[in-house]
C-alpha cells in the first residue's frame, strides 16, 4: 500500500511541477509558482515520510480559503478576466485537495 501512495504522490508532484512551469507567462507568475511548488514540497516530503500532517493541513486550509475567496469574487469581476479567476481558483483547489489528502493520510498513519 505504501508503494501505491508514494507513486500517486510523486505523479501528482510531477503534475504540479508542470503547472508551476507554465506559470511563467502569467501576469503574476511568482505567486502561482510558489503555490504549486508548496504542493510539490508537501507531496514529496510525505512520499519520503518526512512530513508532519499538520503542515499539510495548514497548506490545505490556506489554499482552500484562497480558492473560496477567488470563487466568491468570480461573479463580481469583469467578464474578460473571470476565466483567469476561475483558473486560479481551480489551481488553489487542486493544491488544497492534494494537501488535504496528504494531511488525512498522515493523521491516520500517526494514530
Amino acid at each position: 500500500m505504501r508503494a501505491l501512495r508514494v507513486t500517486v504522490e510523486l505523479v501528482a508532484a510531477a503534475a504540479f511541477l508542470g503547472f508551476a512551469a507554465v506559470q511563467w507567462n502569467d501576469p503574476d507568475p511568482l505567486r502561482w509558482i510558489l503555490v504549486y511548488l508548496a504542493g510539490v514540497a508537501v507531496l514529496v516530503a510525505d512520499a519520503a515520510d518526512r512530513l508532519h500532517w499538520g503542515l499539510a493541513a495548514a497548506l490545505a486550509v490556506l489554499t482552500l480559503g484562497g480558492s473560496s475567496l477567488l470563487a466568491y469574487r468570480y461573479d463580481k469581476v469583469l467578464p474578460w478576466i473571470e476565466q483567469e479567476f476561475m483558473r486560479e481558483s481551480a489551481g488553489l483547489a487542486l493544491v488544497a485537495l492534494a494537501a488535504g489528502l496528504v494531511a488525512l493520510g498522515g493523521y491516520w498513519r500517526s494514530r
